[in-house]
């Protein structure tokens, strides 16, 4: 089961950018009200992106330190351009939001590297691998 999610994390990350980018580019106008911070809603959106990203790009294969930054740098550069892109569809590019958006990826991107340590100690039956 581990394998297949981890192999299904591409075409589910990629599906998922996509949407998130079609979904922050409807016009406000067309939005239905919310009822909750829009923070938490990009935090959430965004820790779903680094969890998938995590999984997709797969740290076990890097120092995973350094897989995860670059991660968090892409998803950070990712979220800076949809709020930018934003502006001509008569959006804003909120800093707020942005800072949301790199909060919850970090927050993803930590939950994926234990999530994929304990499947990888699991599969292995290496407990040393949750320490790494």
């Amino acid at each position: 089961m581990t394998t297949l999610l981890l192999r299904a994390a591409r075409p589910l990350c990629a599906i998922y950018a996509a949407a998130l980018f079609v979904a922050t580019h409807i016009p406000v106008a067309q939005l239905p009200p919310l009822h909750t911070s829009d923070k938490l809603l990009h935090f959430g959106a965004y820790a779903i992106f680094g969890l998938l990203l995590a999984a997709a790009w797969d740290p076990g294969r890097a120092p995973a330190r350094r897989a995860l930054m670059s991660a968090l740098g892409a998803l950070a550069l990712f979220a800076a351009l949809d709020e930018l892109l934003q502006i001509p569809v008569g959006r804003h590019g909120d800093p707020w939001d942005w800072l949301a958006d790199v909060a919850g990826a970090a927050a993803g991107l930590i939950a994926a590297r234990a999530l994929l340590a304990r499947w990888r100690a699991r599969a292995t039956g290496d407990r040393g691998a949750l320490d790494r």
